[in-house]
């Protein structure tokens, strides 16, 4: 066995009266040395002061028996008979003094007694000095005498497991390990377990002092049954934190997870073993865990709240309040203490943010419920009742709250009103809707949003007046587009026309080019293209160039079927219409055009004219008369754009004609409802009837019939697009030697207009009745030459399709057809013949005639933009609704003095043809 070896020391033991004089004697050497023989070797003991070393072996160092049997020893004839008596009374007494906890006392008497010469008496002083040395703490003494009492076997139980215990205590692991070998099997057994203990916790002092996670795993994998032992469990818990500083996560939760079958009684430890279980959790594990734990967990309960509540609180410091998982936090920390008066009011508001609104209403019903006078509390339950679509439930909160109700709140209510008059003006319930914006503007009078919503409620209950002024101060305030645009909406929906005219022009007056150009679309609209261009001034407008001066060159012709030299007709002409606006919306023109008329030519002794001078007179001459005529035709005008739009045209029939010209005019007035034409003009059907024509039997000339009269058109709007119709005509037939003739024509048409493949369309039926005086459509002298029937009636369906005039391209077609009736009256043969004509001649009479027929006039047109300031248009019509057909065709090239691309055609212009001979 290995040698135990222990320095001198100076011993000081104060000695009682009643211990032995020999042990006396040895107590007072000034060296004092306990030999212990083992072999040849001498060991020296020295004493120590470790107090809690010697607290910790109060319970675990076992007594020797024959410790209560030394006292029995005594007495004078036991001395006599044995010199070593007085040493086992000692030694007796030492042992009393150990047992009473008198150490140096059993000190002094153990020291004596280890002088006796009997073995068994000295062994059993040298004992209890051991154990004396042990209690005091001087482990290497005791450590000393407890090997050489174990090599001398004495008691090897009692002396080799104090020996063990000693080694195991002063970390001599090896010594320990080898006496442990050869102790007997009891006391191996009994102390094999603390030595590993021992080894395990020097292992992981090592490896936590180094802190080496891949030491701690080692160790922790060698000794994993002394972990299910619940052994050395402050060690494992050192070695869990040191993993989790290190980040080695999953081995340490294993770990204390482990730890935490152990010392299950231990309230304390357990609630350190789940703070660092719970520490490195993310949020979601954590309140997962927690509430795990509430149910589960053998923890006082206040002691686990507080440990969970602190968590949760640094969780929730460190969350943004619109995060998920900050509810989810507020939601665990209301789990643990629902009356957290601190953690409901997070969770109300975070439940309000993440859209749970009947979590966020209970929480704050429940704070309100223990604080009705908090206004914060009252908000939140308003918000939700709101959002989850409760807003009469929120507008009773507000009511019922019994305390005043402050600046938020207030607004929270005129929100909730307007709110619900929101809903009802959008489900078109606006007499509900202005009994909620009215209770919303009682509360807060100067709400912008609700007066304006309370003013188109009222709009739309037919009660325009206050949204009209709230609409126009809101302009007047910010002048723009949008409450510009707004304003006249609500003015042309009310059919307050007169007020949207003057507020447009006192927009064209303004100095915001997007206001004028807001007025200028709105004149363009109503039908005054030049007075939109001069205001606006946007060359890329629907508009643009109708303020500049421009020449139309039109190449027109009329053919009429007829009988030669008299009813037939074709007329070719050139027309230079010289054009030039003013910014006063007035558009002057001058017309000149060259006109070539052809009759066809005469037969051989016509019936025409004064034939009846042949009839008694064959060899009367017969005046020759050529079949084609160039006449010049000159006209000016003035049209006026505006609220009231009229125009004038002044010019004369054609001049170079067999009949001296006569002046014609045209005084029109038109808008959207009414239109009124006075005007003179020439009769166009005929070369008799347009310019006259010589009589071929004498020298007179006769014809050129102009028609004087006035036409009234009043249009009447139905319900959506449709209309309805009626105008009326009466005209005074007269010219030069030509009787006079009166004519009667009304008509009524009804139809719709609407948006066809994106071009404006107007469809409809029509009914048209004419009538004149007497029938006049003859070519004997005094008649006029038209058609001039005394009923005709005209009835069937028309459409007219319009291009959108702002493209490169506008296109306008016309056609109607239907059933027509005509009847025209007989006729002298002559009207008002002379005294000269044969009887036989003058009771002669045309006959008159009855006709009816399929009638279609039909007319397509066209302009085309070349761009820059050319423009090409065409033109081409059809018409067989009198006694006869006829065709008509233009080419015009228009020249612009300056740039603009717009055709700046009004709509009454629409109705009109490109043929100035029409």
């Amino acid at each position: 066995m290995r040698a135990f070896t222990l320095p001198l020391s100076l011993v000081c033991i104060v000695v009682f009266a009643d211990c032995s004089s020999a042990g006396v004697e040895v107590l007072r050497k000034e060296q004092v040395g306990v030999t212990v023989h083992r072999g040849v070797e001498k060991r020296t003991v020295e004493t120590s002061s470790d107090q809690s070393r010697i607290d910790r072996r109060e319970n675990t160092v076992t007594l020797p028996d024959f410790a209560t049997s030394q006292n029995e020893l005594g007495g004078e004839r036991a001395v006599q008979e044995d010199p070593d008596q007085k040493l086992r009374v000692t030694i007796g007494e030492g042992w009393h003094h150990y047992k009473a906890k008198e150490y140096n006392k059993a000190l002094a008497c153990f020291t004596a007694g280890s002088e006796a010469t009997d073995v068994e008496t000295r062994q059993n002083g040298l004992s209890g000095l051991a154990y004396t040395f042990m209690r005091l703490g001087q482990d290497r003494k005791a450590v000393a005498l407890f090997a050489d009492l174990f090599e001398q076997g004495y008691r090897p139980e009692e002396t080799g497991a104090a020996l063990v215990q000693l080694l195991i205590e002063t970390d001599r692991i090896e010594e320990a390990r080898e006496v442990l070998e050869r102790v007997p099997v009891i006391v191996a057994k009994r102390w094999r377990n603390p030595l590993e203990r021992k080894i395990l916790r020097r292992q992981m002092d090592a490896a936590i002092s180094a802190a080496n996670p891949t030491a701690i795993l080692e160790v922790l994998k060698r000794n994993h049954k002394k972990l299910k032992l619940c052994e050395e469990t402050e060690q494992y818990y050192k070695a869990a934190l040191v993993l989790q500083k290190k980040g080695v996560m999953v081995p340490a939760g294993n770990l204390l997870q482990a730890l935490a079958s152990c010392r299950m009684k231990d309230k304390e430890w357990q609630l350190r073993l789940l703070s660092h279980r719970l520490r490195p959790m993310g949020d979601k594990e954590l309140v997962q865990a927690l509430g795990a734990q509430v149910r589960s967990s053998n923890l006082a309960r206040p002691d686990l709240l507080k440990l969970g509540k602190s968590m949760l609180w640094q969780r929730l410091e460190r969350s943004k309040p619109d995060s998920p998982i900050y509810r989810q936090l507020a939601q665990a920390l209301v789990d643990l203490d629902p009356n957290d008066v601190m953690a409901v009011p997070l969770l109300a508001w975070s439940c309000y943010q993440q859209g749970d609104y009947t979590c966020s209403i209970s929480s704050f019903r429940w704070l309100l419920a223990r604080e009705p006078h908090n206004q914060e509390y009252l908000l939140g339950l308003c918000y939700g009742l709101q959002a989850s679509g409760r807003p009469l439930e929120a507008i009773m909160a507000i009511r019922e709250f019994p305390g005043k109700v402050g600046e938020q709140p207030r607004t929270q209510l005129v929100n909730l009103y307007f709110e619900l008059g929101q809903k009802e003006y959008e489900a078109s319930r606006f007499t509900t809707a202005e009994a909620h914006l009215n209770s919303a503007a009682e509360v807060d009078p100067g709400r912008r949003d609700v007066q304006e919503l309370l003013s188109w409620a009222r709009y739309r209950l037919g009660r325009p007046e206050s949204l009209l002024a709230l609409l126009l101060a809101q302009y007047k305030h910010k002048p723009g587009i949008g409450t510009a645009q707004v304003y006249v909406d609500i003015l042309k929906a009310t059919g307050r026309d007169s007020e949207k005219n003057l507020f447009m022009a006192e927009l064209a007056k303004s100095d915001n080019p997007d206001l004028r150009r807001m007025a200028a679309d709105d004149y363009y609209l109503r039908g005054w293209p030049m007075s939109a261009a001069f205001i606006a001034g946007d060359s890329h407008t629907c508009y643009a160039g109708c303020d500049k001066p421009q020449i139309d060159n039109t190449l027109s012709f009329r053919a009429r079927e007829g009988d030669s030299g008299s009813s037939r007709l074709f007329a070719m002409a050139y027309t230079a219409d010289v054009q030039s606006p003013t910014p006063a919306g007035r558009l002057w023109d001058v017309r000149l055009s060259p006109i070539h008329l052809d009759n066809g030519e005469f037969q051989d002794r016509p019936l025409i004219g004064s034939s009846y001078r042949m009839l008694y007179d064959s060899q009367v001459d017969v005046r020759e008369s050529n079949p084609t005529i160039d006449v010049l035709q000159l006209d000016m005008g003035i049209r006026q754009e505006g609220d009231f739009p009229w125009q004038i045209r002044l010019g004369t029939t054609p001049i170079s004609g067999p009949v001296e010209p006569r002046p014609t005019f045209l005084l029109s007035f038109w808008n959207e409802k009414w239109r009124l034409n006075l005007e003179q003009e020439a009769v166009r059907e005929s070369r008799l009837s347009w310019v006259g024509m010589e009589d071929p039997y004498s020298q007179n000339s006769w014809g050129r019939v102009l028609r004087t009269g006035a036409e009234l058109e009043r249009t009447f709007s139905l319900k959506g697009p449709w209309w309805f119709s009626v105008a009326s005509e009466y005209k005074y037939y007269w010219g030069e030697h030509v009787a006079d003739n009166q004519q009667l024509s009304a008509s009524v048409s009804w139809g719709k207009t609407d948006q066809w493949l994106g071009m404006t369309r107007d469809v409809g039926l029509f009914l048209e009745t004419k009538g004149f005086e007497r029938n006049t459509n003859f070519y004997t002298y005094g008649y006029g030459g038209y058609f001039s029937p005394e009923l005709m009636l005209i009835a069937g369906p028309f459409i007219h399709v319009t291009k959108e005039r702002s493209s490169d391209f506008w296109w306008d077609g016309s056609l109607s057809t239907g059933y027509t009736y005509h009847r025209a009256a007989s006729a002298p043969r002559y009207w008002e013949p002379d005294s000269s004509m044969p009887v036989t001649d003058i009771i002669q009479r045309y006959s008159g005639s009855e006709e009816s027929n399929l009638a279609v006039d039909a007319r397509l047109r066209g302009l085309y933009s070349l761009g820059g300031a050319w423009f090409v248009g065409a033109e081409l019509a059809i018409n067989n609704s009198s006694d006869f057909t006829e065709f008509q065709g233009a080419l015009i090239l228009r020249y612009r003095f300056g740039q603009g691309t717009a055709f700046c055609l009004t709509p009454r212009q629409n109705e009109n043809s490109f043929i100035p001979i029409r």
